[in-house]
């Protein structure tokens, strides 16, 4: 059997929770946040209940009569609901749901005018605010009233569409998805800009003209004229 589904619901947790304290009040000393003695059962009782329920909401509400200052009452019941939060904790109550709140003398539900109402008016309340567990697993809880993310739609796709490629400008500084930046070489800056285009050299193949180049490689002087010789002798 699924031990998550044998678990009690949050809805129940808080039905017994408050069926226990209607037994027996949750009391303090007076004009303390000091639990009294006779307290102690009841807070144990809690404990049982709770640790055997899920991580669950709950608003601990701490309540007095009208004797004293509005402020007064105010700060007595936020001491007093603070109390039976560490009184719990104490006792291994999963308490990361729950928070304290001290209402004062603003919700009575008894004649303050009695003994009898204003020792009713003096109480301790569990309220449950959200119906579901806890979220676990490093998941936040939702507040209360918040809506939950919906998945939106993805634009459609098509020509002339945002979303179209052919549609989107081309970017001509956009970088190539094809390059990898970490196996780009520069650009060698000094090389020599390439030669322009020259006119192809002369072909002499078909020259059937007679060479005026020397057949030696030696250079010989020219013969003496007939006679220039005979001449200077004289």
């Amino acid at each position: 059997m699924d031990p998550i589904a044998s678990l009690p619901t949050p809805e129940e947790c808080a039905a017994d929770v408050n069926a226990a304290i209607a037994q027996k009040k949750i009391t303090f000393t007076p004009a303390s946040a000091e639990l009294a003695t006779d307290a102690r059962p009841v807070l144990d009782r809690l404990a049982e209940i709770l640790n055997d329920c899920p991580p669950i909401q709950l608003e601990i509400g701490g309540h007095t009569d009208s004797q004293g200052s509005e402020d007064s009452n105010k700060a007595l019941s936020q001491a007093r609901a603070e109390t039976v939060l560490l009184a719990l904790q104490g006792r291994r109550v999963d308490i990361s749901g729950m928070t304290a709140v001290g209402f004062g003398e603003t919700k009575p539900i008894a004649d303050n005018e009695t003994e009898e109402g204003r020792e009713a008016n003096r109480r301790i309340e569990f309220v449950l605010q959200g119906p579901q567990p806890l979220a676990t697993g490093g998941q936040t809880p939702m507040p209360d009233g918040a809506i939950a993310d919906t998945p939106v739609a993805a634009p459609p796709t098509g020509p002339g569409s945002a979303e179209d490629p052919a549609a989107a400008p081309t970017d001509p500084g956009a970088a190539d998805p094809t390059v990898d930046p970490d196996n780009t070489t520069p650009p060698d800056e000094t090389a020599a800009a390439p030669p322009a285009d020259s006119a192809p050299p002369p072909d002499f193949s078909a020259d059937t003209s007679p060479s005026i180049a020397p057949t030696e490689k030696t250079i010989r002087p020219l013969p003496r004229p007939a006679g220039l010789g005979a001449e200077e002798d004289q």
